[in-house]
């Protein structure tokens, strides 16, 4: 597992987060909540990263660590997966550093990042049933166009109409503002994991 340099990781998924974000102006609704729910996504796999590399670093060279915090997964030693992010933002960096994280403003902006997060990637696996489907394909008249051309395919217009449903339902949580909150959380809470592990805040990130 190379963690070496803890920043390179999550600065790199960060940036992404920001690209997507700039990219959805000016985009059509369909294209636009897509680049605003992937940049929301990375806000948080960027915490996840900066997390795991910054706890690794911690523990490497401390068996007794090793074997609290890690498993062996494939042959290999590796962070324990099953543990939320909640639990190794809070409570790991307490146990590790003695010191506790963030005031209660930036804990709660973390918290409704992850809600919102978990929201996005649950519900989007969360299929209509039969039933609610016909509801849904009874209310709205449609149909869809390829190259000008109407398109019949049952399948593509279930499935377009469940992405339909599932954008509509986070139509007023997947925002430019919201977007914009997700990654300065995210930058906000790496600051603060980095005071608690190394008690300084590094220029890659007070130069956002």
């Amino acid at each position: 597992m190379n963690f070496e340099t803890p920043g390179k990781r999550a600065l790199d998924i960060l940036d992404t987060a920001e690209d997507l974000k700039s990219l959805a102006e000016g985009k059509r609704p369909a294209e636009k909540r897509k680049l605003l729910t992937t940049s929301i996504v990375l806000s948080v796999m960027a915490i996840e990263a900066y997390t795991n590399a910054l706890i690794w670093l911690k523990i490497k060279d401390d068996q007794r660590l090793l074997e609290k915090y890690t498993c062996i997964e494939g042959g290999e030693r590796e962070l324990n997966h099953h543990v939320g992010i909640r639990t190794k933002v809070k409570e790991w960096t307490r146990c590790l550093t003695g010191k506790s994280f963030g005031d209660d403003a930036l804990i709660e902006k973390f918290g409704d990042l992850i809600t919102l997060r978990n929201k996005i990637v649950h519900y989007q696996t969360k299929e209509l049933d039969d039933e609610q489907l016909e509801e849904v394909k009874e209310s709205i008249p449609y149909q869809l166009e390829e190259g000008g051309k109407k398109v019949k395919n049952q399948g593509k217009i279930e499935r377009s109409i469940r992405e339909l449903f599932f954008y509509d339902c986070l139509a007023t949580e997947i925002t430019p503002e919201k977007t914009q909150e997700s990654i300065e959380t995210a930058r906000g809470v790496m600051a603060e994991l980095n005071k608690c592990y190394y008690d300084f805040i590094p220029p890659w990130l007070n130069n956002f």
